[in-house]
């Protein structure tokens, strides 16, 4: 009003009234509103489905995220953790592919985002709180730092300095069994409603199947990636008579699928008169073999005592395993021709398998990698998977 003392104090309560009916229509106009957003998520929850649940790779999948999830939320990335089968490690399906990660770090995420030990990590806490809960819980980055300072993802790209504060997540399960989480992450405190959580499952329960549906089909191919190195290995090899042929030729078949820097061959027996064979990677398909004299000069040992430490170190591998980084530098320590040979060549990790031959006793095939991630359980069990006909081909 533009006088003083226009509105009377006999006119409040129905002021008040009107104000309650105002309320009232606001409230229901709202709700409505609120309702028809959700009835248009879901009716495009509808229409992405498909194109989510038939996606072939890990790729596809994420860029279907992308494109279509992303617009929901506006969120400013992603994070798909997916468990390995035995759930003792976890890989970041949206930070292992470069090019669909909006961050500037991509290289640096990639390179800390596959199998990666669960045990303590933020992923294994998100799994276990959603678990208890049964439904969506938004965390702090700020606490995700002072909880896990150390979990590669944080440590490496400081994540606080790239202002990352909401990151809502749920569990991915599939016939009843997680198979890991999926987050998604903001740049603003409190920027995830509790509206959106119910859109948010509906979302995260979608993904899983395609994720389970990706496992399920890299496991049949897995199956017929097996028989196909099975031909390859009988094809290529037969006929072969030369130990550093035949050595070579089943590097460059493994190549492809166990990636290495260098591949070595040593037999338990016999040791004079097969000595020690390596293939050093120099590029894409071009091999340095190493004999038992380039051996000698790197390690700068005698030749006996080069024999007796090498038939030591072969006692001890009596089973298959995988060294990385610092269980790598403790292992070396009790072997001197393994620890030279890492010095001189900065490799990082190692995969030890051993195979017993009718003819020729074990022989024993090392891998060695220049990163601490290069090997993992998906390799030895291709190995495994190839042992009766490594051990067919080799014994020719």
């Amino acid at each position: 009003a533009l006088a003083k003392n226009f509105f009377k104090e006999s006119q409040f309560p129905l002021f008040k009234a009107i104000t309650n009916i105002i309320a009232s229509a606001v409230s229901t106009i709202l709700y409505h509103q609120e309702i028809i957003e959700n009835n248009r998520i879901k009716s495009r929850l509808l229409e992405i489905t498909e194109d989510i649940t038939t996606s072939n790779t890990e790729i596809d999948l994420i860029k279907v995220i992308i494109e279509k999830i992303k617009p929901i939320f506006n969120f400013h990335d992603c994070g798909l953790f997916v468990l390995s089968d035995d759930g003792k490690t976890h890989s970041d399906w949206a930070a292992i592919y470069e090019d669909v990660s909006p961050s500037e770090f991509n290289a640096k995420i990639a390179s800390v985002s596959e199998n990666i030990d669960h045990n303590n990590t933020p992923p294994e806490y998100f799994i276990n709180k959603c678990a208890k809960k049964d439904k969506p819980i938004l965390f702090d980055f700020v606490d995700l730092v002072a909880r896990f300072p150390k979990y590669a993802q944080i440590d490496e790209i400081g994540i606080l300095e790239m202002n990352y504060r909401d990151c809502l997540v749920y569990n991915l399960k599939s016939e009843g069994k997680i198979i890991g989480c999926f987050c998604i992450n903001a740049l603003a405190k409190d920027f995830f409603k509790e509206s959106q959580f119910e859109i948010f499952q509906s979302v995260t329960n979608i993904v899983a199947i395609a994720v389970k549906n990706i496992i399920t089909n890299e496991s049949l191919a897995k199956v017929a990636t097996i028989k196909s190195v099975e031909v390859e290995l009988i094809k290529k090899l037969a006929g072969l008579q030369d130990w550093e042929t035949r050595l070579l030729e089943v590097n460059k078949i493994l190549q492809p699928f166990i990636p290495n820097s260098m591949f070595a061959v040593n037999f338990e027996i016999n040791d004079n008169k097969y000595p020690v064979y390596a293939f050093l990677r120099t590029g894409k398909n071009e091999y340095q073999t190493l004999l038992k004299d380039d051996f000698l000069r790197i390690t700068k040992l005698k030749e006996e005592v080069f024999t007796v430490k090498r038939s030591n170190s072969l006692q001890g591998y009596d089973a298959p395993f995988i060294l990385q980084g610092k269980s790598l530098e403790g292992y070396n320590k009790n072997d001197a021709i393994k620890e030279q040979i890492c010095l001189h060549f900065g490799f990082k990790s190692n995969f030890i398998y051993g195979i017993k031959l009718e003819k020729y006793g074990k022989v024993i095939l090392a891998f060695y990698g220049k990163t601490e991630t290069d090997f993992n359980e998906s390799h030895f069990e291709l190995v495994k998977s190839l042992e009766s006909t490594l051990s067919l081909v080799l014994d020719r």
